[in-house]
């Protein structure tokens, strides 16, 4: 063993016997795989354990497939064994997601990769002495070299992610992805924060603006993700700065295909409504993370309404495709900038409007076929901020 282990060991959840466990290490000094490579889950791979604290709760869903407790037991039982004699590496973390909550996680891996991207995305490990005490709140097994047998799992494939929310147990299998990895964590945020009145976004935080669907690097962000509470937005996985409440709130989209001006101008109820449609490449991503979302994009989507309006925050839609991000974003930050209102939209498109009436219609049609999965649990008010058909 090395590192400070905590008392609430890996033998709480039936790990045991294992070779060798090394507790919150840091640089490992070894060749870490490129995780972007790994495979991805596809959308049957991802389940939740359906019990009286999911049912009426949890987004049901292409994303959250319904498990049973029994197949959960039998899943346990063969990672428990198959980890027998296995060198395991623990990463025990306090996320902060506000100046007054925090939240232990623990990452346990077999993989020195995992555990090395681990602490760059989740960086600030406790102190020694809340080390020796850690208790965690979620805890995440990620076994990348493990592969399921579908026929005695349940899963559907080799690779799975399951989540059991009452016990705050993730299991990833099979795959060792970045994303994936990110995934498993925000999904377990996305289920208990909304309780508290905290939102989780995929999104970054940089020079009092929020950006949503963008690359942090672009835009000079902090963080990988963020979590908006009533003293501000705090980044997490980034370095540490006081929380603070977006002067505006940026919400991507990025298809060459896809007519949308360069920057429109959104009312919060908008904004809440592109949230929910997310975009990228193509797809439309519900909240821009639709695979991690535990709950309805819809219920995120009142909150974030909520919370722009209480403190004023400005909303703009930024096509990405057109190459004229850095000019969208400084004409949405200068008072100067003129719009014109879209009426089939409802939006403020700034400059004239290059949207012909086809293409309208094409795109109009686009926003309201896909918002019809997403429709029940919206706000009437949500729903009618959409594009209007005929």
């Amino acid at each position: 063993m090395s590192g400070v282990a905590s008392k609430y060991g890996p033998e709480a959840i039936g790990l045991s016997h294992l070779a060798e466990v090394h507790w919150n290490p840091g640089s490992l000094k070894a060749d870490i795989a490129d995780l972007s490579a790994e495979p991805r889950l596809a959308d049957k791979d991802r389940f939740v354990v359906s019990d009286s604290a999911t049912e009426n709760k949890l987004w049901w869903s292409r994303f959250n497939c319904p498990f049973s407790r029994v197949g959960l037991g039998i899943a346990v039982g063969r990672i428990q064994a198959y980890l027998q004699r296995r060198e395991v590496f623990i990463q025990d973390r306090l996320v902060k997601v506000a100046p007054e909550k925090a939240v232990a996680i623990r990452v346990s891996t077999e993989s020195s990769s995992v555990a090395e991207y681990v602490d760059t995305i989740l960086p600030h490990s406790p102190a020694e002495e809340d080390l020796q005490s850690f208790v965690p709140e979620f805890t995440l097994v990620c076994l990348p070299f493990y592969k399921a047998r579908p026929e005695i799992d349940g899963t559907q494939s080799d690779k799975f992610v399951i989540f059991d929310m009452g016990a705050g147990l993730g299991l990833l299998g099979g795959s060792a992805n970045d994303t994936e990895i990110k995934a498993a964590l925000f999904k377990a945020l996305s289920w208990c924060l909304p309780e508290e009145n905290l939102l989780p976004v995929r999104g970054v935080v940089g020079e009092g603006d929020m950006f949503l669907g963008f690359d942090s690097e672009n835009v000079g962000g902090n963080g990988w993700m963020s979590v908006w509470s009533d003293s501000g937005v705090a980044a997490i996985g980034g370095s540490k700065s006081d929380p603070q409440h977006p002067k505006r709130l940026f919400l991507a989209v990025h298809d060459e295909t896809m007519p949308l001006p360069a920057l429109a101008k959104l009312t919060p109820t908008q904004a809440a409504y592109y949230f929910v449609s997310g975009c990228d490449q193509g797809e439309f991503d519900p909240a821009y993370f639709g695979c991690a979302l535990a709950r309805h994009p819809g219920q995120l989507a009142e909150m974030l309404r909520l919370k722009l309006e209480r403190y004023g925050t400005k909303c703009f839609l930024i096509n990405l495709a057109g190459g004229k991000q850095a000019e969208s974003i400084e004409s949405a930050r200068s008072e100067s900038t003129n719009y014109e209102k879209v009426a089939s939209f409802g939006f403020e498109v700034a400059g004239e409007s290059s949207l012909d009436e086809q293409g309208k219609r094409a795109l109009i049609d686009l926003y309201v076929q896909n918002f019809k999965r997403y429709r029940e649990g919206c706000s009437e008010a949500v729903i009618a901020a959409g594009p209007k058909e005929g």
